[in-house]
């Protein structure tokens, strides 16, 4: 499974509890949406990240890589892949889902 199955996997079992974006280079824009909707991921939002200010600001100089935001404005920056089980365990690790 790659990453946007994982994601895709997220977004149907978290429901409304967590927001995702999806951040994007000024060069991979084009097509994005349309790779997006292959994933059954039409419903995020997606950021052109133009200037690369979003990602500078959270330090991703790679991809793949996740950011995670809390309730409180706290977040953690993880690079590489995560797996569907990881990328849960990272959601209900920060809190984000009052279970």
């Amino acid at each position: 499974m790659n990453e946007a199955s994982a994601v895709a996997l997220a977004t149907r079992t978290n429901g409304e509890d967590v927001n995702f974006l999806a951040v994007v280079g000024a060069h991979e824009a084009e097509g994005s949406a349309d790779i997006l909707d292959g994933f059954g991921l039409d419903g995020i939002v997606q950021l052109v990240d133009q200037d690369s200010a979003v990602w500078n600001h959270f330090e991703v100089f790679s991809q793949p890589a996740m950011v995670f935001i809390d309730t409180d404005g706290s977040y953690e920056r993880h690079t590489g892949q995560l797996g569907p089980w990881d990328l849960q365990d990272r959601i209900d690790e920060l809190g984000a889902i009052q279970r």
